[in-house]
Parts: structure tokens; sequence; C-alpha cells
């Protein structure tokens, strides 16, 4: 796998990530991800969020089962941060 390339060319989006916790991006920002990342991201407003994944992979839905989380249940780490994810305490 390789990295990903992140893009929010509008709004302010907060994110959480295994390796960096949670983050506050707002546009223009271009963050480049490590390879198997998983991501949840909070939009505060209006927002646009792009992410290329580099892949020989062809068939979609053999890429949608590589790059897309089924339910929130794969994503481990997210109930210690949804708190802050949403601006509560």
């Amino acid at each position: 796998m390789r990295q990903n390339l992140n893009i929010c060319t509008k709004g302010r989006i907060s994110v959480i990530t295994e390796q960096d916790g949670l983050k506050h991006i707002e546009a223009p920002a271009v963050i480049v991800s490590p390879p198997g990342v998983k991501r949840v991201a909070f939009a505060h407003e209006d927002s646009v969020w792009m992410t290329l994944h580099a892949t020989e992979e062809t068939d979609l839905d053999k890429i949608e089962e590589i790059f897309i989380a089924k339910n929130y249940d794969e994503v481990e780490f997210l109930e210690e941060h949804k708190k802050p994810l949403l601006g509560e305490k």
C-alpha cells in the first residue's frame, strides 16, 4: 500500500486517526497519510474533503472493501475521541 493524499478545499473539519488523535483542519490544507490509516471526520460547516488512494485494483467493489469501513465498530479508537470530536465535554 502507498501513502494517501488528503485535500481539504473548503470548510473546517475535525479528524481523528489512530496515529495522531484529534486534529482540527481548516481549508486550504493538504495532508499526507500513511498507508492503512483509519480516519473519522466531523465537518463543522459545509466542507469539501478529498482523499486520493493509490491502488492498482480496478474492481470498484474490491476498492470499497479495501478503503471504506462498513460501520463504526471497525474504527476501534473512535469511542475515546467521540465527545471532543463533537465539541462535547
